[in-house]
């Protein structure tokens, strides 16, 4: 599974249990992602057709929405 985790999910603890678990991620804490707005981390996922996780509802659904 393609993953993308935000901010507010540790790219760390849980990034790295998912990919000892097989899985594609790539997280928001990340340094080269660093200063990225949620518009453009949301854009990246999509174009690298990830599934984003995020617990952050006020932010994403009206990127989702739009």
């Amino acid at each position: 599974m393609r993953l993308f985790l935000d901010a507010h999910v540790s790219g760390k603890r849980v990034g790295e249990a998912l990919r000892e678990a097989g899985h594609d991620v790539k997280a928001a804490d990340a340094a080269e992602l660093e200063g990225w707005d949620d518009p453009d981390l949301f854009e990246l996922a999509a174009a690298e057709n990830r599934i984003f996780v995020t617990a952050n509802v006020e932010h994403f659904v009206p990127l989702v929405q739009s």
